[in-house]
């Protein structure tokens, strides 16, 4: 009887250690008790991923900021041409200094013209295609002055009509001229014309009457002016 007692005794003890064990397999990870040097590594770790989000988030807010601050000082010149060329009811017309450099290597006997094509970048037209709605409601000519800097540019003529408004500006460096703008808006049409180079105004009206492409003619309207002082 006693032996049997015994092993029964024996049978309850490992039964009892058995649930305590399966017990501690079921427990949750955060029921460990944690010593001193793990709390740490979490701390640790903790700290770091903030660390790396707190620097991506500045990161990217100063790009942000970046961004905005390029985009506030793009000029007015660029912005207008962004705004619309390529759309319906407008012209856009875009030479750059390779084609200059194709027309100098023609022959002509004109050689201011041929120092003119060799001393230009580039020539940008922006313009409505004659489209009476339209030029009711835009206005290159407020757009365009709302936003330039016009102490970086000298006036070189003004026209001023009832529904018409037309101004020729030139900028220097060192002396030269290196870009010459003509801004025109109102009832009679919008146009804006961006010529950058080394540029003679002795010789700029030739190319509207060399190259015969559309916007330029207005700037027979400096030679016009030359002739009159």
């Amino acid at each position: 009887m006693r032996q049997k007692a015994f092993i029964l005794f024996l049978c309850l003890e490992q039964g009892l250690g058995g649930l305590k064990t399966y017990r501690n397999l079921k427990k949750p990870k955060n029921e460990y008790p944690k010593n001193q040097n793990d709390m740490n590594i979490t701390m640790n770790i903790n700290q770091t991923i903030n660390s790396n989000v707190m620097k991506k988030s500045i990161t990217m807010l100063l790009l942000l900021v970046a961004s905005i601050v390029t985009m506030a000082q793009k000029h007015p010149v660029d912005k207008l041409f962004e705004k619309y060329a390529g759309k319906e009811g407008f012209t856009t017309v875009l030479i750059s200094s390779k084609m200059f450099s194709l027309f100098s290597n023609l022959e002509t006997d004109d050689e201011e013209f041929d120092d003119l094509m060799n001393s230009l970048k580039s020539i940008r037209i922006l313009a409505t295609d004659n489209d009476v709605e339209l030029d009711k409601n835009i206005n290159f000519y407020d757009e365009i002055m709302k936003e330039l800097k016009v102490s970086e540019y000298e006036e070189l003529m003004v026209i001023q009509e009832k529904d018409q408004n037309v101004k020729f500006l030139i900028r220097e460096v060192d002396g030269k001229i290196v870009e010459l703008l003509l801004v025109s808006g109102g009832m009679d049409g919008n146009a804006l014309i961006s010529i950058k180079g080394d540029i003679d105004l002795k010789n700029i009206s030739k190319l509207s009457k060399s190259m015969n492409v559309e916007g330029l003619e207005d700037l027979e309207k400096i030679d016009k002016k030359k002739n009159k002082d």
